[in-house]
């Protein structure tokens, strides 16, 4: 166990982080913890359009385009059981939740990055490119700031 491991919440128990301690104030803009907990909401309640929905409003996403990111998130953790998302009111941020900020914020500056949805194998964390686009472009279009971050480390289509 790392020396400063902190006890991030989860939705039914504690749960050391396996990572390095980051705390969520000091590595995420305000929006961006809003977005963290937006998703987090998503992976921890059985009916996420219903308390999503409004969240989102708050961020200047419209309550019609709510089903896009309920599916991201749902896709992200069915095809990569491994991807560390918190609690919904955790103090920390995992590094994989940085990865998915860097990368909504990838598509939301490069939307000419696209590639034929087609040829994305099903069952895999790929199939998420289409809905990582879309997301991404409705964050950029509500005006949400991002973090400068490193560029994802998984490139789609370029």
């Amino acid at each position: 166990m790392p020396l400063l491991a902190w006890p991030c919440a989860t939705v039914d128990k504690v749960n050391i982080m396996n990572t390095h301690t980051l705390f969520l104030k000091k590595q995420c803009s305000r929006s961006e913890q809003e977005i963290l907990r937006v998703f987090r909401k998503i992976n921890a309640v059985t009916i996420p359009q219903l308390e999503v929905a409004p969240l989102l409003k708050r961020l200047g996403i419209p309550k019609d385009k709510t089903e896009e990111f309920t599916n991201l998130i749902e896709g992200i953790v069915r095809n990569l059981p491994s991807m560390e998302l918190l609690g919904p009111n955790s103090p920390c941020v995992s590094l994989d939740e940085l990865e998915l900020l860097a990368t909504l914020n990838y598509f939301s500056r490069h939307p000419h990055k696209a590639t034929d949805s087609r040829a994305l194998p099903v069952g895999s964390a790929l199939e998420n490119f289409p809905l990582f686009k879309a997301c991404g472009q409705m964050l950029h279009n509500a005006g949400i700031g991002f973090r400068a971050r490193p560029k994802p480390q998984v490139e789609i289509g370029e």
